[in-house]
């Protein structure tokens, strides 16, 4: 393959959501042939855990196989096919997550309804794909307050509001006056994050039984953290996460009632949890 043609190669799997450096290195096995861990760390700048990090990503969406060997030895796919199972998945994972829009709008019709003041709430519906987006537009949102943050945060987002540093938006808000409140699900078990947490925010145990994590500021906007996954021949593969920013007075009014009512009714986290 010349240089042009994998480069092309490359950015067309990347629109697939194939990272360069996994695309990388399907190519050189698909140029090469089987080969092991070892080799191709010789071939690319990467160290031995990483390249068997993306082999293991490669044979999670079926576009390497191993070809057994010690050491093991790994094999690309076909193009053609391992192209047509991505678009598949893809196609797959789409279905889903228009499914759950469906979902939502249907549970949360009245308060996703347009008050007077908007004539159209789809104008200020925006999807955002991926973690990375939904992060960024968390921490715009974050950002823009000026009164209240109110979130409703299950173990796995608390921990994304960790780990990308949207924690640090949180804190620079509470201490410029913002009223931050966190509130958990009762089953979740999370005492250690809630234990940083309690060290200056406002936490909450609820038994509110939600399917998803959402985030009110002010009366502006309202963010949906959805977590999807991607399937390849029925089979879960990869885990994803996707969300829904509504910037609508009228809707997030709604949206911090119900959150209100919830958070009066709840337990305060230090009786639930040994901090």
């Amino acid at each position: 393959m010349s240089d042009n043609f994998s480069e092309e190669l490359t950015e067309y799997l990347k629109k697939l959501g194939i990272d360069r450096e996994v695309a990388l290195i399907y190519l050189m096995l698909l140029r090469k042939g089987a080969s092991t861990a070892g080799n191709l760390s010789k071939a690319f700048p990467l160290d031995r855990t990483k390249i068997y990090r993306y082999l293991k990503t490669l044979q999670s969406l079926n576009l390497v196989e191993v070809v057994g060997g010690t050491p093991l030895r790994f094999q690309a796919v076909d193009f053609e096919l391992a192209v047509e199972t991505i678009i598949r998945s893809r196609e797959e994972h789409i279905t889903q997550i228009k499914n759950q829009k469906e979902g939502i709008m249907a549970k949360y019709s009245e308060q996703l309804r347009p008050g007077e003041e908007n004539s159209d709430v789809s104008l200020h519906m925006r999807f955002l794909e991926g973690i990375d987006s939904v992060i960024t537009g968390i921490n715009s949102m974050i950002e823009k307050a000026d009164i209240s943050i109110n979130l409703f945060l299950d173990r796995r987002n608390l921990m994304r509001i960790y780990s990308h540093h949207s924690i640090i938006y949180l804190s620079r808000k509470l201490n410029e006056g913002v009223n931050v409140k966190v509130l958990i699900p009762e089953s979740e078990s999370i005492s250690e994050l809630v234990a940083d947490f309690m060290r200056n925010f406002d936490v909450r145990v609820s038994n509110m039984n939600e399917t998803f994590s959402y985030i009110t500021t002010d009366s502006k906007a309202i963010f949906l953290i959805l977590d999807s996954e991607s399937y390849v021949s029925g089979k879960a593969m990869n885990r994803s996460v996707n969300g829904i920013l509504i910037d609508s007075s009228e809707s997030t009014k709604r949206f911090n009632s119900m959150f209100e009512f919830f958070w009066n009714i709840s337990e305060k986290v230090e009786s639930k949890f040994s901090v």
